[in-house]
């Protein structure tokens, strides 16, 4: 298994200038705060830049506050007893980092480690706090939000009763492609993970793997190369994800 690593040097990029209340008011879970709200939140906030690999925050620790995906990808995982790391929830543009650690003061429960180059905007919680305080009417977006999260673990939940591996890997690269979309240095439809990264974030063995995407090369819809694979039928890989 591939050891990810806490944010240091090396995998701490210099920020780039970005607007933090153009960034946040296109959050959908504080678009809809007036304005004022969201000037407040984008002062108390900075910008932090990961390379792949890093990790946001480790089970256990606090994150830095309530952080706002820019670009990339950042997946929660947790490990188990044996060693095998599973992939929870994968958090895109868009969307929020921290959030019940920011409201209730706790650890995070799992690591959240960066699956591609990742841009954060990061609110630290006690200036997140103070603004709620300040303007409490604004819980009850993040009410919404916490909401949203319950019910996409119930999906996450039912996803490993009923799924099948192949429907799993076929969704995941269906989210890691349009991942990929947002780099415009990227081709289109090629996924940069390796069998070993794509077995880590299912919770299964590379064999397993391996053996699919033979399946699904033969079946027309990708090509495996060396750490990288090319999506060629994107319609066939998603029919995969209501079959079976």
């Amino acid at each position: 298994m591939t050891k990810a690593t806490s944010p240091s040097r090396s995998a701490i990029r210099p920020p780039q200038v970005v607007s933090a209340h153009d960034v946040i008011k296109a959050t959908r879970w504080f678009e809809s705060l007036p304005d004022e709200v969201l000037a407040a939140f984008a002062s108390r906030a900075y910008v932090l830049s990961l390379e792949r690999g890093a990790l946001l925050t480790r089970k256990g620790e606090h994150p830095p506050g309530v952080g706002i995906l820019i670009s990339g990808a950042i997946c929660a995982s947790t490990v188990s007893l044996e060693g095998h790391e599973f992939t929870l929830s994968m958090t895109e543009f868009d969307g929020i980092i921290g959030l019940a650690a920011a409201l209730d003061g706790k650890p995070s429960l799992r690591d959240s480690r960066v699956l591609s180059a990742a841009k954060v905007l990061i609110i630290p919680r006690p200036d997140f706090l103070a603004v709620l305080d300040q303007y409490p009417a604004s819980y009850k977006c993040f009410s919404h939000a916490l909401c949203d999260r319950i019910r996409t673990a119930n999906r996450i939940i039912d996803e490993l009763a009923l799924l099948s591996l192949r429907q799993r890997l076929a969704r995941l690269l269906d989210m890691l492609v349009d991942t990929a979309s947002g780099n415009e240095a990227a081709s289109p439809g090629l996924i940069v993970q390796t069998q070993d990264e794509l077995a880590h974030l299912l919770g299964v063995s590379r064999h397993a793997v391996n053996r699919e995407l033979k399946r699904m090369e033969q079946a027309g819809m990708l090509q495996v190369g060396y750490g990288n694979i090319q999506i060629t039928d994107r319609g066939l890989l998603s029919q995969i994800i209501v079959q079976d």
